[in-house]
């Protein structure tokens, strides 16, 4: 396929900007009419391909230009004092973690409230008054504004002694990883750069296995953009130099194979690798399971062997127990089931069934524990059921163990460990910690407390959750989570905020939100989520429903929602807010273009809005097997029908209007690259923003220094919602605690507006045309 494209070579001139409608004036971002695709016979343009390079100082200065329209904005709302207050009041409250046991201490994040990032605490001991209990390791002092982050790249050495981790700085998916000695409490020489999409893997205390890629030569700190390829996984040995460790695995005829997913047997004779590659052909492409026998001494001679051939379904790595290694998998089990696999003998008619696939709920997640036993996390109505079950073979025994509604949302506890703590999330629950103690009888435990974490001020009596069903467009019975005050006069007149996302096998479950707290408390919000298809609340056809060729049913299951909030007098389609992040802010994304007339505002965060040309960025080809791809003729059609970028037009019925909509990326995001956020955002003010019958605002909010949303500080988080709510509280003309901003003459807000904006500095570019193969 010949694809034309153009360099731009930029001069920078002084220009009056255009203007328009609702107060704003929108910058005159140049557009190159002269770039465009071709998919076989269909030329797609794509005026705004310069965006796509975000180090240029025209991008820069289109940044520039749209936080300088969007700030504004936000700060005109009367009330933004008022809930920057209310936010960080609520957001004021003790997280804490499951406590981790390694070797003879245990660890355990914690944040007392509005720390940037949460501390790693060490402690020899459980009982007392936590006054054992001493910082580990403290990432709020790696950076003064908290943007050096620890992540979940980390590991333990099996005895505890070393502790493996990754460093991200401005939410980049890039790692640095250090090793720190666990009772000395100082890092080791030892230091991995160019590391992304791992697990941390220990063998003893020799050294650890880890996924990065050599070969990337662009920048660590996340701006760049170029497609990652030709992972490796490589052994390092404690106390030599990176450029001497010894690659393990790779695949040189699959360069975009992720390796993202690796375990090793008790005994560590067995490395575990399971690789993943985006196919547009289904959900799990070429996901081949292999091990490598680490028994010889020299990492030259390990070769990795298949023990699952390409089968399409996926596998999670639970135990190796007796001769056997234990997988959860959905193969010949929509709902998963865990089998046990012999290396010696791995062909599927020789394994064995360990834990049945349920007849009505999605298996989740297994947490092995106490030698024989293994904690299952069920889904049961979209929230966590858990049973413990033996891991021996032929055991029947199931004990349920009970539990309020809501989400386990993490566990720590390994298989040798006879205690087991989970962290218990719901809407109104936010953080609670539960012990399962399993030197009491099986057949007797129980969830103990072992932490209640509690918000001053805050009374969660006052609100209530239910959850209905409702008919999508095919008649399709669709889930749906929805809360509020309990006094709250259901008249078609209050805010209602809906999020979905609907996509990649994920779970959307009951889990904690401040902003969505305050929503309800302070602006007498109705707050709903969606378990539209495209997640994997049900098991693979629910999942399989929303991908492919499928995924305008997630559109359609979204839009029910709305019209089911409407029709039940919960809100009016003035006040119907819509949101979603990464895979959601597609679906906000289109479902906007596609009904705009449904919806009151719209925010869209860190979206994949260029569906023709995702793949081709970072980590982006690997989505190709939830999308598909535009460069497969027969897919084209579909995705470019609903792709966000593509399908912006003005709607044609009279009266009807796109909604206030407001887009929110970061500079660092290396995961969705910004430049999805950035086209879409030039192309919507172009074409929406400069037609006269618009009135709501259409604004970018680009953060800086900040990546996906992984590692972000707190503050950062608490600005990020004080905007998103002044935007919806100037947009919708929103009551905060029962006030509304006082009337404004809307000449004024122009002037005020056009004054700053009227001479400013743009860039117009000279393109030069030169072609390549694609």
């Amino acid at each position: 396929m010949i694809v034309s494209h153009r360099v731009a070579v930029a001069i920078t001139v002084v220009v009056v900007l255009a203007s328009l409608v609702s107060g704003l004036t929108y910058p005159n971002v140049a557009r190159n009419t002269t770039v465009e695709d071709k998919y076989g016979t269909v030329v797609v343009p794509d005026p705004y391909r310069w965006l796509e390079s975000p180090d240029t100082n025209a991008t820069k200065s289109f940044v520039t230009e749209q936080n300088g329209l969007s700030t504004p904005y936000f700060e005109q709302c009367p009330f933004r004092a008022e809930i920057r207050d209310r936010l960080a009041k609520v957001w004021n409250y003790r997280k804490v973690n499951p406590p981790q046991k390694h070797g003879n201490h245990y660890f355990q994040y914690a944040n007392n409230g509005l720390q940037d990032q949460n501390v790693l605490y060490i402690q020899d001991a459980l009982e007392g008054d936590n006054t054992n209990r001493r910082v580990f390791l403290d990432p709020n002092l790696l950076s003064t504004d908290g943007t050096v982050a620890l992540t979940s790249t980390q590991s333990f050495s099996k005895d505890g002694s070393l502790f493996a981790y990754g460093i991200s700085t401005s939410g980049s998916d890039w790692r640095k990883v250090y090793i720190r000695n666990v009772s000395s409490n100082e890092n080791l020489e030892d230091v991995l750069i160019k590391v992304k999409f791992t697990d941390l893997v220990w063998k003893g205390n020799e050294g650890i296995f880890y996924g990065h890629y050599p070969d990337f030569e662009g920048d660590p700190e996340g701006s760049d953009t170029g497609t990652n390829e030709n992972q490796k996984i490589s052994f390092h040995r404690i106390g030599t130099r990176q450029e001497d460790d010894v690659i393990v695995v790779e695949f040189p005829e699959k360069p975009k194979n992720l390796i993202a997913s690796m375990d090793i047997t008790s005994n560590d004779q067995y490395l575990i690798v399971r690789p993943s590659a985006g196919s547009d052909e289904g959900s799990y492409g070429d996901n081949t399971i292999y091990y490598v026998d680490l028994s010889d001494s020299n990492p030259v001679n390990w070769q990795r062997r298949p023990i699952v051939e390409t089968y399409n379904a996926g596998y999670s790595f639970i135990t190796d127990y007796g001769n056997m290694l234990y997988f959860l998998t959905n193969f010949n089990a929509p709902r998963y089931k865990i089998v046990g696999i012999q290396i010696s003998s791995p062909a599927p008619e020789t394994w064995t069934t360990i834990i049945e696939e349920d007849s009505e709920n999605v298996l989740n997640w297994a947490a092995p524990i106490n030698r024989d036993y293994i904690l299952l996390d069920y889904l049961e109505n979209v929230a966590s059921k858990l049973v413990v079950r033996s891991l021996i073979v032929g055991n029947s025994f199931s004990k349920q163990i009970p539990i309020e509604k809501g989400t386990v949302t993490s566990y720590a506890g390994k298989i040798e460990d006879t205690q087991l703590f989970i962290k218990f999330e719901s809407f109104l629950v936010p953080n609670r910690i539960y012990q399962l103690d399993f030197t009491t009888p099986v057949d007797q435990i129980e969830l103990e407390v072992f932490d209640d974490v509690e918000i001053e001020g805050l009374d969660f009596t006052l609100f209530e959750v239910k959850q209905v069903k409702y008919n999508s467009k095919d008649g399709t019975e669709v889930p749906m989570y929805i809360m509020h005050k309990k006094n709250l006069t259901l008249n078609a007149t209050s805010p209602a905020m809906l999020y979905g996302y609907g996509g990649f096998n994920i779970n959307i479950l009951p889990e904690f939100s401040v902003r969505r707290i305050v929503f309800m408390q302070s602006f007498d919000g109705v707050a709903a989520v969606a378990n539209i298809r495209g997640g994997g609340e049900f098991g693979n056809s629910w999942h399989e429903g929303g991908s492919l060729l499928n995924k305008q049913n997630v559109f359609d299951d979204f839009q029910a929602a709305a019209e089911y909030l409407i029709a039940q007098n919960y809100t009016n389609a003035q006040k119907m807010i819509i949101e979603g992040r990464s895979n959601g802010g597609l679906l906000v994304g289109a479902c906007v273009n596609q009904r705009p007339d449904l919806y009151g505002a719209a925010i869209a965060s860190v979206g994949v809005m260029d569906m023709l040309r995702f793949h081709l960025f970072t980590i982006g080809h690997s989505w190709v097997s939830e999308y598909g791809s535009s460069a497969n003729s027969a897919q084209f059609p579909y995705i470019y029908a609903y792709s966000p970028l593509h399908n912006i037009k003005f709607p044609q019925s009279a009266g009807v209007q796109y909604p206030a909509v407001l887009v929110t990326t970061s500079d660092h995001d290396d995961r969705v690259v910004p430049s999805h956020s950035y086209k879409y955002t030039a192309e919507l003010q172009h074409t929406i923003g400069g037609n006269e019958n618009q009135s709501q605002p259409l604004l970018l909010r680009v953060e800086t220094d900040a990546g996906h949303g992984a590692g972000s500080p707190i503050s950062k988080l608490i600005d990020e919602q004080v905007d998103i709510l002044s935007f919806l509280t100037e947009s919708l003309d929103l009551a905060f605690e029962g006030q509304r901003k006082a009337p404004t003459d809307s000449g004024a807000t122009s002037v005020l507006y056009s004054v700053g904006s009227m001479l400013v500095t743009i860039t117009f570019a000279f393109w030069v045309s030169h072609s390549f193969t694609l």
